[in-house]
């Protein structure tokens, strides 16, 4: 038998076209074949304990009433995780789960912090920016010194997790993981998520 990506069994006949099977397939792709640092647990090498899994939770969360799309995530409950496990991994709307993406060193450039950018030209007065992106659509704000900048930007988000629990507390609480969520809506606990995840992937 063929393995996926080098290592994965997939043991279910007429699977590989649907959504299951694609998460199944990605997060191999992302562990095995980009080279993400992150590994799967030796039970979800097989897609079969996977598709259990994500078939049993999938239902918990359409009970809730949520019919919306779901992505498959890794660091809500563990924070710069590195294994993709039952215990680990959440199903998540796309927007709480980039906006975990995008949590942390990522984006840091020359400014040190976190998402905050420093504009070209010598004559602009707010010369430091934070961009941001709900529903498709990217604004830009622009601030004197990166410290106001970085500061609006822990607001924002603190803001949009606010809503997250709000919008999505019945799901989160399905899978056991509303108050993963709720550790980070202070503006003290994002900023210490993003200080642990520089250390994190500074040492990586």
């Amino acid at each position: 038998m063929r393995k996926v990506y080098g290592i994965g069994i997939n043991d279910v006949k007429e699977s590989t076209k649907n959504s299951t099977y694609k998460a199944w397939s990605n997060m191999l792709k992302r562990c095995y074949k980009l080279n993400s640092g992150a590994i799967v647990c030796k039970q979800w090498l097989t897609y079969s304990n996977f598709k259990s899994w994500y078939e049993v939770t999938s239902e918990r969360i359409r009970a809730t009433g949520y019919q919306g799309k779901l992505e498959l995530d890794k660091d809500l409950n563990c924070q710069n995780g590195l294994m993709y496990s039952s215990n680990d991994c959440t199903l998540l709307p796309p927007e709480v789960n980039i906006l975990l993406a995008k949590l942390g060193c990522t984006s840091r450039n020359t400014t040190g912090l976190a998402g905050v950018s420093q504009l070209t030209g010598n004559q602009r007065t707010k010369p430091y920016s934070v961009s941001n992106r709900i529903d498709g659509k990217e604004t830009q704000h622009t601030f004197k010194t990166p410290e106001e900048a970085y500061s609006y930007r822990l607001g924002y988000f603190v803001g949009r997790i606010e809503s997250f629990l709000e919008a999505y507390s019945d799901m989160l609480k399905a899978q056991c993981r509303y108050h993963s969520l709720v550790r980070l809506s202070s503006i003290e606990a994002v900023a210490q998520f993003e200080s642990m995840d520089t250390m994190v992937k500074s040492c990586g």
